[in-house]
């Protein structure tokens, strides 16, 4: 008998919410790009797009909800990783082991 390797479920299951997370994102001024294999996770850039575009939070709590996710946290809050040229990084569980992996650019503050 022939062993036959099951293919990996996660890139569907990225692949099924991404049309989800772009409408939200667009709906907030961001635009989205995907990268990375998404073997382990989602790796998103989400870039400000227009001049209204929301804060990085509130987009964040927005992608969340609109694929029933949860922001990972501890007791200080989410947790945020610092990225070179300015992005901060947080990751939202989507369940069963799969999470988004979201980068946000910084948007330019008008003054």
């Amino acid at each position: 008998m022939r062993y036959v390797k099951r293919p990996k479920a996660r890139p569907v299951i990225y692949a099924i919410f991404y049309p989800c997370l772009v409408k939200v994102a667009n709906k907030h001024g961001y635009a989205l790009a995907l990268h990375g294999s998404m073997r382990r996770d989602c790796d998103i850039v989400a870039i400000p797009w227009t001049e209204d575009a929301c804060s990085a939070l509130t987009l964040l709590k927005a992608l969340a909800k609109g694929v029933n996710g949860t922001i990972q946290e501890d007791k200080n809050g989410f947790i945020r990783g610092d990225k070179p040229h300015g992005r901060v990084a947080y990751c939202i569980s989507i369940g069963s082991g799969a999470y988004l992996d979201i980068s946000f650019m910084p948007r330019k503050v008008n003054s």
